[in-house]
């Protein structure tokens, strides 16, 4: 009889074993008893591993079972200081709940055996992380021309591979990265110009990438140099600004102003080549050349005198013959006209007589001290503004 086996066909149970023997020669019958009891040895399985982008939020067990004959209820252990359990009789359910933002260690899952069985474990690896943000900051306008420009206020956290990445602004400059993505900077190879940053992070730990964006703009500090001061005797002709230059970044055209009411301008891109056309024979006015900054600019202006005049012509007027003896001889006929200074002046008859000067030249005279002579009178005219 102990050679016999009962074959289960439940996975548990208990029944009582009668094992009967038949009498023989006239004796009797005989039986006894036994009580068998079977069970399936637990089985613990802890799942496939887990990556999760979820920060310090709690992390399912998903996936775990537990069978077999086991006292008690499925325990998780593992991560001491990473984090705490929240144990389920049913291990899926069951929940690690991190204290730290990022980590990784093995879980176990362990059955206590019961009613004859050995106990059993099962292991996953959990990973957790929390996701990157990448904060590029604000826009950046700056009138540094082709310094570098940092990438002032700019954040990177949770977790990531590798250093945080800047990227733009091709064949306008070049990048240094830097692990603190604030401490990076852009490096214009031009005078000005304006794109749109990119910063990116490269997820790690289960977690996606992550990017943010800023507009950089720059320029350089406009220069307006007006040039020398003119001085001219083109009369109501144009004046070129000849020499005047417009440098750095500003917006529209170079502008020139002043003048007014003396004639009138017309600008040009060029502020060499703008002109100032006189409505009056001679003047002078402080010209201002004024260019409006932009990409961070401030405003720029310069000054030069324009100072024009008329060339003077002097008409002394027919030749005088007078039979007035030593009484005064006016200059009649005589003009003067164009840009002179002071007043028009008559020589000549040294030794003859005396002259009378005239702001017109018609009314100055000649007075002789002598009763009869001849002489050349000259009409001078002293040129002024050029001329």
């Amino acid at each position: 009889p102990a050679l016999a086996a009962f074959t289960p066909s439940t996975p548990s149970g208990s029944f009582t074993a009668t094992l009967t023997l038949t009498g023989a020669s006239g004796w009797p019958d005989d039986a006894d008893t036994r009580v068998i009891t079977w069970y399936d040895p637990p089985v613990a399985d802890a799942g496939s591993d887990i990556t999760t982008c979820t920060g310090t939020a709690a992390i399912a067990m998903t996936g775990a079972t537990a069978n077999g004959n086991y006292s008690g209820n499925p325990t998780w252990s593992g991560g001491a200081g990473l984090g705490s359990w929240t144990q389920n009789a049913d291990p899926a359910l069951a929940t690690f709940t991190p204290t730290t933002p990022s980590g990784s260690f093995t879980a176990t899952l362990t059955l206590t055996g019961a009613n004859g069985c050995p106990d059993d474990i099962d292991t996953r690896l959990i990973t957790w992380a929390t996701p990157p943000v990448a904060n590029a900051g604000t826009d950046i306008t700056t009138c540094t021309g082709m310094a570098p420009i940092p990438m002032t206020g700019a954040t990177a956290s949770g977790d990531y591979s590798g250093n945080p990445i800047w990227s733009g602004g091709g064949g306008s400059g070049t990048w240094t990265q830097n692990a603190d993505p604030a401490l990076a900077t852009f490096t214009p190879t031009v005078a000005s110009g304006s794109f749109t940053a990119t910063l990116t992070l490269t997820g790690a730990g289960g977690c996606p990438d992550d990017a943010d964006t800023r507009l950089v703009t720059w320029g350089t500090q406009p220069v307006a140099d007006a040039g020398s001061d003119i001085t001219t005797c083109t009369g109501m002709a144009p004046i070129p600004m000849v020499g005047a230059s417009a440098s750095g970044t500003y917006t529209g055209n170079p502008d020139w102003s002043g003048g007014a009411t003396l004639g009138t301008w017309i600008q040009n891109a060029d502020p060499a080549l703008a002109t100032f056309t006189p409505t009056v024979e001679s003047g002078s006015f402080t010209a201002t050349l004024s260019l409006t900054g932009t990409n961070g600019c401030s405003d720029a202006s310069d000054t030069r005198i324009v100072t024009w005049g008329t060339q003077p012509v002097a008409d002394a007027g027919s030749d005088i013959v007078s039979c007035t003896g030593t009484l005064p001889i006016p200059m009649a006929g005589a003009t003067a006209s164009g840009t002179y200074s002071g007043n028009p002046d008559w020589s000549g008859g040294a030794g003859l007589g005396s002259w009378t000067q005239n702001a017109d030249p018609a009314l100055a005279t000649f007075t002789p001290t002598v009763a009869s002579g001849s002489f050349t009178a000259t009409l001078t005219l002293t040129g002024i503004n050029g001329c």
